[in-house]
């Protein structure tokens, strides 16, 4: 069988989705630069109202056109591609990387290569890769006032890979290597981005200052926001092993990183922030969804937040084997039901922010089993499951991370980070620590360290390293047990 790594970017759907984001600029930005054009105008004319209603003490409630997003943004100097309260955004990160221990680059996966050592980590790869500080993207956002202090909020997003011109799917990574040995594998790994054409966040709901934010779609989960928040290298692809693999921000699996069908409520009382997460069950693939809750605080310089998390049927998938069945668009599974709890806290003090987080989950065998030919996001079908990797014994991982962040100029800063990953011996044999199997006790180190330097507010350079050792279970099956990965590109965010 013969593997193509790369992404077929003159296929016909890819076009249509092309297409369509272009239309959406080609038809805004237009709008947008007539509307700088008239800026000073509405300015003006705004102003006029503004200074009228001052004069005649009308109450801002009664009074959209003073107190709207637009009004702000302007006497702000704010420039935006912001038209009629509807915002473009997006993202172009871009890089060149090497690795001591890499695979053949994929222009399906988010960073293009093997960032964080993996099974088909088996020679030296070097080359041209993607959105190794963040994720390039491009989104629709809009926030826009309709009576009082009540607004109706939305977002639509999508990421990409720009040096291939092709939506971010690292379930399509994956599925570009079934059949081939570990040897002869690209760069590979599962994630919650999978070629959909809104692969990010697509919400829309309401928000009050008062009553709080209530919205429904597809959500990050909250522990992908925490980490954002909390982990010293902002959950930096090239940077972070709590970034690349969302292992973490998923609270178990990284196609839980964000959840399809999900309903999110977050709400300030005091000093006191709460949000909750729940998303819907899917019948199609009889999982029963998944709840989460997150509360926290900041005094000061202190932030700290505690997070709790259960999914059900939480799917990880990974290559067939040359001996298995392959399919187009089929995958190999791992189901299980999965339990987490995040501690996390940060604390600046002048130009210095110091980082620390503490996450413990647990793998069970999932109470409703999934079977072959089960539907998976993206439009992936599970073409094998194994519902009974658990049976020995439920998997716990602690990961523990801490890291320094300081600002040396308002343009220029400097990161350190060290992350520790640990898995219990869950064979069932009592085996321990041993590299024989892959349910036996082991441990990941990673440290890392990141410069960033922001000639704009919109333009910024970086470059970094990202070293890693395994040991024990979690090296098992590995060629090698270390690896070394820097990094530097370049980043704009309009």
């Amino acid at each position: 069988m013969s593997t193509n790594y790369y992404s077929d970017v003159t296929s016909v759907p890819f076009i249509r989705r092309l297409a369509l984001i272009a239309g959406v600029a080609t038809i805004g930005l237009p709008v947008l630069a007539h509307a700088a054009d008239n800026t000073q105008a509405q300015i003006d004319s705004l102003q006029q109202q503004l200074d009228a209603l001052k004069a005649s003490q009308v109450p801002a409630s009664d009074a959209p056109l003073v107190t709207s997003a637009e009004l702000k943004r302007y006497m702000a100097g704010d420039s935006s591609l912001t038209w009629k309260g509807i915002t473009l955004y997006g993202t172009i990160d871009i890089g060149m990387s090497y690795q001591n221990h890499g695979a053949p680059l994929s222009n399906a996966f988010y960073t293009g290569a093997n960032e964080m050592l993996q099974k088909s980590s088996t020679r030296e790869e070097w080359g041209v890769t993607p959105s190794g500080l963040s994720q390039s993207k491009i989104g629709l956002k809009f926030d826009e006032p309709v009576y009082g202090d009540l607004h109706v909020v939305g977002k639509a997003e999508t990421g990409f890979n720009p040096q291939a011109g092709t939506l971010a799917d690292a379930v399509k990574s994956v599925q570009q290597n079934n059949g081939l040995p570990v040897n002869q594998q690209g760069a590979n790994a599962d994630g919650g981005r999978a070629g959909q054409f809104l692969n990010g966040e697509a919400y829309v709901g309401v928000q009050s200052r008062t009553y709080g934010r209530l919205t429904v779609g597809r959500h990050n989960d909250l522990f992908n926001d925490n980490i954002s928040a909390y982990d010293p290298m902002g959950g930096s692809y090239a940077f972070s092993p709590i970034g690349y693999s969302g292992f973490a921000a998923g609270a178990g699996n990284t196609q839980d990183t964000r959840l399809d069908n999900s309903v999110r409520y977050g709400v300030t009382v005091g000093p006191i922030r709460f949000v909750a997460l729940a998303q819907t069950p899917n019948y199609a693939t009889d999982s029963l969804g998944a709840y989460q809750f997150d509360v926290g605080t900041n005094w000061g310089g202190l932030s700290v937040d505690a997070a709790f998390s259960h999914i059900n049927d939480s799917i990880h998938v990974a290559p067939f084997s040359g001996s298995q069945y392959v399919g187009n668009m089929t995958l190999n599974a791992t189901v299980s039901d999965t339990t987490a709890e995040q501690l996390l806290a940060k604390y600046a003090m002048g130009p210095s922010t110091t980082f620390g987080g503490f996450q413990h989950q647990m793998y069970a065998n999932p109470n409703h089993p999934l079977s072959a030919g089960a539907a998976d996001i993206g439009g992936y079908t599970l073409g094998a499951v194994n519902n009974t990797a658990f049976s020995t014994g439920n998997e716990l991982e602690n990961i523990f991370w801490t890291g320094e962040k300081y600002q040396i100029t308002p343009e220029w800063s400097v990161t350190g980070a060290y992350y520790y990953v640990r898995q219990n011996d869950y064979s069932g044999s009592g085996i321990g620590w041993s590299n024989t199997k892959g349910n036996a006790a082991g441990s990941q180190h990673f440290i890392s360290a990141m410069t960033d330097y922001a000639f704009t507010k919109r333009f910024d350079v970086y470059a970094g390293v990202m070293y890693n050792k395994y040991d024990g279970g979690m090296v098992q099956g590995y060629q090698y047990n270390n690896a070394i990965s820097p990094m530097a590109g370049l980043r704009f965010n309009f």
